[in-house]
Formats: C-alpha cells, sequence, structure tokens
C-alpha cells in the first residue's frame, strides 16, 4: 500500500513519494536524529510474498553496503516494520538524465563529462564485483553542482570482482517490465538498454553494463534511444538485429568517442570493450588528437582492438613502403609496432568455410595467403619488405598454407592433397592424400604433423612426401572426436592441437588444447576453453577463446602452463564452428591477424534470380544464418545468432519484414518445413543436452520429440507426404542419413515423444564414408545429399530406399543441393558459384546434365555458404543472406611486428598486479 505523507519508518518521516519501478516504491523522508532527506525503498506487499524476490531486495542491501564511490547513491539502513521492509538510501537532489535529455541532446563536451563520472561509477562496482545490470538515464541523476549519481542497484549481482560470468539468470522482474523469456532464465532489465544477451536470457557480465553505458552515451549525445520500437518485442528484435543509426550522432563527435560506442554496442561480447574503465579513460582523453602513421596503409579498425600500438610510425611504414633487396633483413627498433598488407584490386581473402588462410615464415619476413579473385582460390606470397605479390601458379583450391623451417618451401592442402611449392614458383610437388584437413605444422627435423582428416587424430610424415601415420590417438573416453590445428612449440618436438569432442562438433569455444610429443608420444591436457593456440617467442602460448587471444607462459621444451592466462588482444576473426582461428605468429614475434569486423556476422537477406540480380527484402539487417522457405513462399524461418551452435529460430515475413521469435534454447536448431505450411521440424539439444528432432508450429503449439540421439544430428528434409522427417548425425567421423516416422499425433499438434526408432538410409555397409545434409526430390524418390567417398564432400544423388546406384553431381567439392520445381534439376553449390544440373530419368537410373553455372554466391565467413540460402519453387527464385553492401570486403591484414615483446610486458605487469 503507499505510504503517505507523515507516516514514520522507524525514525524517518515519509515527506513524498518519488517514484516506483518493478522492485520498489520510492520515497522521500526526513532523518529526524540527523536532519538530513533520505531516500526510502519499499517493497510492494505483493512481492512480499514471493521468497525470491524477498531475498532479492535484501541482497541489494549488502551489494549497495559493499559500495563506497562519491558517484554512487549510498545506502543508511535497512528498516523492518512489521512484515514490510524498506532500504533506507541517499536521498540525491537534482533531475535524472531521463529528465534533462526530454529536453534535447547534452552538448558534446558535457555529454562526455557526464558520461566519464557514469564510467567511473561503474568502474568501482565493478571492481567490488558488482554488475549494475539495470543502467539507463533514468537511474542517472544529475546534481546542481554538475556532479553525477547512479542510482538503483536494485537489479544488480554479485560477481567474481573484475569480472566473470554467471549462471544466475532466473531472477526478478525489472523495474520497468517483466517479461518471461523461457523456462531457464529471465529478461531483465529496462528494454531499450538490455545488452543482447540479457534480452536472450543469457547469463551477464559486465559487459552488460558497458552494452547499456553505450547506449547512455548515445542518448546523451543524440537525445534517442539507440534501440526502440513501438513494443518491448519490436525494442528486443532491434538490439537483436539492427545498428544504431550513427548519422544521428553530431558532427563534433571526437573520432575517439565513435569507437567507442561501437565498441560498447558490438552484439558479440567477445569483441565488445572489455573494462569500463577504459570507457572512461577514452572519454578524458576525446579532445586529444589521435596519432596516426602517416603512409602507411591502416588496417580496417585496426588501431581500435590495439591502443598499444597506436604509436606504430616511421619504424612500421618503412616495414610496409620500402623496398628492399630479397633476404636483406629490414632494420627496426626494438618493441611492438603495427602494419598492415592489402591485398591487390579484385582480391579478397580466402576466409570461407572454416580453414585458414595466412602463414608466416619462421624468419617473419613473408605472408603466405589464400585469395579469391573471380570464383578461383589461389596462393600468393608477400614479401614484406615490398608492396608487390607473387602468384604461385598451380594452387587452385589452396588452403591451411604452412611454411617449411627454412622458409624456402610452402605446403598447403588442396581437399584431395597435401601439396608443397617453393616460394620461387614451381610446379607444386603431392605429399601426401587428404581430405576435409584441419591444418598442419613443419618441423624443425623435416616431419609436417598434419590433420588430414577432420574427423581423425593427428598424422605425422616425412617432408618430402609418404604416407602418413597416427601421432596421437582419439581418447573414446573423453568423447574425443577430433584432433586439428597443430602447431609446433619452438620448432618441435612438442606439438599443440585443438581437441573437438563428440559433444560439441559445431562450437569449438569449449575444447581443449593439448600437447604431444612427437618423439615419446607423450600427451597433455593444457587449456581448456579454446579454439586454437599458437606458439609465441620466448616463452609463451597464445590462444583464441572467442576471438580473444590469450597468453600463458610455457617451456618448450617441457609444456606446462604456468599461471593465469592473461587477455593480450580483442577482436581476432575467427570461426568457432571449425575452430579456426586467424591468425599466425613467425618465430622471431611477428604477428599476421585479420581483425574482427561487425560484417563478420552481419547478414541481410534478399533474392537473387536465376541470372544473378539481387532483390533486398525489407528485413533489416542481422546474425542471420540458415534459411528455410515456406512452401507457399511467403515466409522463412530463420536462425539468428552468432553460429557456431549458438542461435534462435524466428519466422520471417519474406514481404512486411516483420520478424517472430519461435525458440529461445539458443542451440542454433536447423529447420525444415512440412508440407502443411504450419509444421517445422528442428534439430535442437534438450535440457540435458542431448540432441533431439522435434516437430513444432509457428503458432507455438506444443513441440512433438521425434528422436534422441548421442551424438549431433540436424534435420535436413521431410518427406512430400509429411510421414517422415530425414537428419544426419554429424558428430562421428562418418556421419550417416537417417529417417524417423512421424505418427499422426504429431500432425494433431499435441505434445507427446514417439518412440520411434529412426532407420539409416545407407549405400555403405561397412560406414567407411560419410553421407550427411540429405534433401528429397518433389515426389520424396530421388535423395541429393552430400558424401565423401571421393577424397572430398561432393554431391550425390541415389534412390530414397537405397537401390540402384549413385550419381556424383559436382566434381571440385560441393554442398548445398537443392531440388528444382518439377525435381528435373538440382542446385548446388561448388566454387562459391550457384550451379545447376539436369536431371532425368532413364531405364538404368538417372541422366545426370552438365553443370552450369548461374551465378557467384556470397561469401560467408562464418559458416559454409550452401547452409545459408534456400530455393523458392513458387517464384523460381533463391533466397539467400549477404554481408551488407558497405560491408568490408576482408583485403586487410594485421601485421603486429614485435608482438612477442609485448606478451612479456603484459605477463609481468599482470604479475606485479597480483
Amino acid at each position: 500500500m503507499p505510504l503517505s505523507a507523515g507516516t514514520r519508518i522507524g525514525p524517518y518521516e515519509i515527506v513524498a513519494p518519488l517514484g516506483a519501478g518493478g522492485m520498489g516504491e520510492v520515497y522521500r523522508a526526513r532523518d529526524a536524529r540527523l536532519a538530513r532527506d533520505v531516500a526510502i525503498k519499499a517493497l510492494p506487499a505483493g512481492f512480499a510474498q514471493d521468497p525470491e524476490r524477498l531475498a532479492r531486495f535484501e541482497r541489494e542491501a549488502r551489494l549497495l553496503a559493499s559500495l563506497s564511490h562519491p558517484g554512487i547513491a549510498g545506502i543508511h539502513g535497512l528498516e523492518l516494520v512489521g512484515d514490510h521492509r524498506y532500504l533506507v538510501l541517499e536521498f540525491v537532489e537534482g533531475e535524472t538524465l531521463a529528465a534533462r535529455l526530454a529536453r534535447g541532446p547534452l552538448p558534446v563536451d558535457e555529454a562526455l563529462q557526464v558520461c566519464a563520472q557514469v564510467a567511473g561509477a561503474i568502474e568501482a562496482a565493478h571492481e567490488a564485483g558488482v554488475i549494475h545490470r539495470d543502467l539507463k538515464p533514468g537511474n542517472v541523476m544529475l546534481k546542481p553542482d554538475g556532479s553525477v549519481k547512479v542510482l538503483d542497484f536494485g537489479l544488480a549481482k554479485g560477481g567474481a570482482a573484475g569480472g566473470g560470468s554467471s549462471s544466475d539468470v532466473n531472477l526478478s522482474a525489472s523495474p520497468t517490465m517483466t517479461h518471461a523469456a523461457t523456462s531457464a532464465g529471465m529478461i531483465l532489465g529496462t528494454a531499450a538498454y538490455m545488452s543482447p544477451e540479457q534480452a536472450r536470457g543469457k547469463a551477464a557480465d559486465r559487459r552488460t553494463d558497458i552494452w547499456s553505458f553505450g547506449c547512455v552515451l548515445y542518448e546523451c549525445l543524440t537525445a534517442r534511444q539507440a534501440f526502440s520500437g513501438e513494443t518491448v518485442s519490436d525494442v528486443i528484435a532491434s538490439i537483436l538485429q539492427t545498428e544504431p543509426d550513427w548519422r544521428a550522432l553530431p558532427a563534433a563527435t571526437p573520432p575517439r568517442v565513435l569507437e567507442l560506442l561501437r565498441r560498447c554496442l558490438t552484439r558479440d561480447v567477445n569483441l565488445r570493450l572489455r573494462d569500463i574503465g577504459e570507457a572512461r579513460i577514452a572519454l578524458l582523453r576525446a579532445s586529444e588528437p589521435v596519432e596516426t602513421a602517416t603512409g602507411a596503409t591502416p588496417a580496417h579498425g585496426v588501431r581500435a582492438w590495439l591502443p598499444w600500438a597506436i604509436a606504430a610510425a616511421a619504424a612500421a611504414l618503412a616495414l610496409a613502403t620500402a623496398v628492399m633487396a630479397l633476404g636483406r633483413r629490414p632494420e627496426l627498433p626494438p618493441g611492438p609496432r603495427e602494419a598492415s598488407v592489402v591485398l591487390p584490386p579484385g582480391y579478397r581473402l580466402g576466409t570461407s568455410l572454416g580453414y585458414h588462410f595466412a602463414a608466416l615464415s619462421p624468419d617473419g619476413r613473408a605472408l603466405a595467403y589464400t585469395a579469391r579473385e573471380a570464383g578461383s582460390i589461389a596462393l600468393r606470397v608477400r614479401r614484406l619488405d615490398s608492396r608487390e605479390d607473387i602468384a604461385i601458379s598451380g594452387t587452385d583450391d589452396a588452403r591451411d598454407p604452412f611454411f617449411s623451417p627454412d622458409g624456402e618451401w610452402i605446403a598447403f592442402f588442396d581437399g584431395k592433397h597435401l601439396l608443397k611449392v617453393s616460394v620461387h614458383g614451381g610446379a607444386p610437388v603431392p605429399l601426401a592424400v587428404t581430405g576435409q584437413d584441419r591444418g598442419g605444422v613443419w618441423l624443425d627435423d623435416g616431419r609436417i604433423v598434419l590433420s588430414a582428416e577432420a574427423t581423425e587424430p593427428l598424422m605425422i610424415m616425412p617432408g618430402a612426401g609418404g604416407t602418413p601415420v597416427a601421432v596421437t590417438t582419439l581418447d573414446s573416453t573423453r568423447k574425443e572426436r577430433t584432433h586439428r590445428w597443430p602447431s609446433a612449440l619452438s620448432g618441435g618436438p612438442w606439438v599443440v592441437f585443438t581437441v573437438g569432442t563428440m559433444d560439441s562438433p559445431g562450437d569449438y569455444d569449449g575444447a581443449d588444447i593439448d600437447a604431444v610429443s612427437v618423439t615419446t608420444r607423450e600427451r597433455r591436457h593444457l587449456i581448456h576453453g579454446a579454439r586454437r593456440a599458437v606458439w609465441a617467442p620466448p616463452n609463451h602460448l597464445v590462444f583464441d577463446r572467442g576471438g580473444s587471444l590469450y597468453a600463458v607462459t610455457i617451456d618448450p621444451r617441457n609444456p606446462r602452463v604456468t599461471g593465469e592466462p592473461v587477455p593480450v588482444l580483442d577482436g581476432v576473426a575467427g570461426v568457432g564452428s571449425s575452430g579456426a582461428a586467424f591468425l599466425d605468429i613467425a618465430r622471431e614475434g611477428t604477428m599476421a591477424w585479420l581483425p574482427a569486423s561487425q560484417d563478420d556476422s552481419r547478414r541481410e537477406i534478399g533474392w537473387f534470380d536465376r541470372s544473378g540480380h539481387w532483390t533486398p527484402t525489407t528485413i533489416p539487417p542481422g546474425e542471420y544464418r540458415q534459411l528455410a522457405i515456406s512452401p507457399d513462399g511467403r515466409s522463412a524461418l530463420v536462425l539468428v545468432g552468432p553460429g557456431g551452435g549458438a542461435g534462435d529460430l524466428w519466422l520471417a515475413d519474406l514481404a512486411s519484414g516483420g520478424m517472430r521469435r519461435l525458440t529461445y534454447s539458443n542451440t542454433g536448431p536447423m529447420s525444415v518445413w512440412f508440407p502443411d505450411g504450419i509444421r517445422f521440424a528442428m534439430s535442437a539439444a534438450d535440457s540435458l543436452g542431448v540432441s533431439i528432432i522435434e516437430v513444432r508450429r509457428v503458432d507455438g503449439a506444443d513441440a512433438q520429440t521425434l528422436v534422441r540421439k548421442g551424438p549431433p544430428i540436424t534435420a535436413t528434409a521431410v518427406t512430400p507426404q509429411g510421414d517422415a522427417v530425414l537428419f544426419s548425425d554429424y558428430g562421428p567421423a562418418n556421419g550417416r542419413i537417417y529417417s524417423v516416422p512421424v505418427s499422426p499425433i504429431a500432425r494433431e499438434g499435441n505434445h507427446r515423444a514417439t518412440g520411434h526408432a529412426a532407420s539409416q538410409l545407407a549405400t555403405d555397409a561397412n560406414n567407411q564414408v560419410a553421407e550427411q545434409a540429405g534433401v528429397l526430390s518433389p515426389d520424396g524418390v530421388w535423395l541429393a545429399y552430400i558424401s565423401n567417398r571421393t577424397g572430398r564432400e561432393e554431391v550425390f544423388i541415389r534412390r530414397r530406399d537405397g537401390t540402384g546406384g549413385q550419381w556424383q553431381v559436382s566434381t571440385r567439392g560441393g554442398g548445398g543441393a537443392r531440388w528444382g520445381r518439377a525435381g528435373r534439376e538440382l542446385f548446388f553449390v561448388e566454387d562459391e558459384t550457384l550451379k545447376r544440373v539436369t536431371v532425368s530419368i532413364t531405364g538404368d537410373g538417372l541422366a545426370i546434365g552438365q553443370p552450369q553455372p548461374l551465378f557467384d554466391v556470397p561469401a560467408s565467413p562464418i559458416e559454409p555458404t550452401y547452409r545459408d540460402y534456400a530455393y523458392d519453387p513458387t517464384s523460381d527464385r533463391f533466397l539467400f543472406t549477404r554481408a551488407p553492401v558497405d560491408a568490408d570486403q576482408r583485403r586487410e591484414l594485421a601485421l603486429s611486428i614485435g608482438w612477442g615483446s609485448r606478451i612479456t610486458e603484459l605477463i609481468r605487469k599482470r604479475q606485479e598486479q597480483r
């Protein structure tokens, strides 16, 4: 019940109401004993019956009491009157920032001064292990003397000092909204200032406050919310899919502030600003000129990620511009510096499908990289003392290059073989037969360690060629599926590598890094939670975790991790679904790396016709992945999320551009439509992490679970009659295609697990080859699928019932098979080109026509291109995702000279702080 003026709460007398929120009503009161005004927060009577919220209210008192900072409104006490509880808080005179912004934006200088104070207050809270979680203009008070107070830590939660995350997501409602997202979590915080992870109901850490701070800073400069909409759902959709209108910022906004905003408001938490204290410093230094290395070609956005390298000046310039004699070492002063390598016009880096594309020679003098031009990929070499590239002939389809110890040879894979080629040119020399490789390294003793297949242990072989033999063994007790991305410690004999498991074949952010001695075969576990590790001189192991690099001290001759990982660099591009991290470090300390970009994940959805003409939809750009067009062609199921096993399904109206969320599991479900256009089958994971296939309805009716299976599984097709779902498992080395019946119960939309057993659709009785991604012809008779029986993944066709023969469709590595309207043509992706073949039934089976190219498809650096398109038979068009037209074309690599010394310095400082 509201408190009236004159009511006494212990020694405090209520004067007037101040406001109300989801966690309490706030009143101005008078403390007669100390002759001062206070603010009293009362827990509403209805909430007092909720033990969880009651405990939360009392926890707020403890949290606030732990904070002592001039920018944080403090707490005077906690009062209990009968069954009612009250917080006695510092009363702050002035007006809220929200009230001030209602009159228009702050002048730029004032906005920066105000937000620097806000950042300082949040910094103090973070250092005490407290996360605000509801930072917004309404919780910032502007005092008459110009100082700032941050109010209302009513949503704050305790955490490890300095950051970290928590699984404590099932908490009470926000001050201004309550929205149950899933049974596992609640959406907290005022909608317009929520971070994407809050909006998804996921655990929040201090980076949530950094996002909200970016929203506040943007609003101070523009008097507009960074993300808005007519309803809460519209606001959340804007947060998850759109960018702020950067054009609304005043022209006087300093470049440092614009870059700060972009770093605060990036949806990928791994690329977001790491420390709010850095925001405070950036705002205080906003008017200082930004130093640049004039004359050098700066890497796109590199200085945003390398504040320590801004001082790159004449030395880096000399590296990028001077033309020196081959073999002569550039004379450079010590210390880290920055430069870049820009590809020739018309070329872009070959970063799709999760393979590596660049390698540095051991002495750091040369860079080998794979580049795409006019639909083909080949190897190129750049001497770092020159601006000229050398094209290496005969290296079509090259990927995952690495140098010999003397720098005279480059080894690479082409999907069928491991080859080597001289840096001076000449014909490549085949070394071994391979398939879906995952990297290699050339040891000082002349041998090569390689991942010849994506689902095999590491192999070792002579550098002159020969038969590879296993150097590691997949441990079935750990459910190991793959050993990949080998890197030698100081040239060997120890090699570090990534260990992937059956439980998460599409997400390597939680993988392990182990080491193996190629001499003794001894194996050691080093790190948990990393995509890939690379040795950096003199004694460090650098590993990628979600796009951020960390370093630990390690003895390359006796590898054991010493000390805690130290963060050394944010914003390195990679592919979580394969574990690729786009960097390499030379033995002398130079690092080449690809800066991450929002364009890596931001995509727009549109139509291609057969001639390749693009027509965009009205759907705003977002983190879009797989697409499935409804049978009537009016809507599509869209996977929205960062990829690598994360994301949720949304239903997109292709005409209006409207989006409606269908799942809240963040498990990256794949989906296919039933012929009725009402139901869809999807693959996901249940609460125990077990892979399942479900049937759901777009109207939200209960799901029916068709099958549960240990390895990850993917729904790929529904029969034309709607009586069965096809799916593939892709955890084992040789995945298979299965069919599971759909009972009448599912067609009625009720919730029930069928318990039907899935049957395998196999042509290889011994399961020696993989067969996956099966899709059915319109009559349900023919099955198009991907198989690696030739040594690499190609598109094949056979009968669904397994009788008769098999017909190979692609010849250069293909995927993404989609049937045409009448089942008389098949579309597929090969060499990043959409192609078609005619399919004719003959007396003996099928006649497959010659592949005909239709148009080049837009590459995706995150997921294989063929996952991101769908064919619409109603309009004879193709629905694709592609990077926006203003996207970075991936033509530039960053170079960090003397980076090994930088790691040493960072680790030393961290040890001193401890």
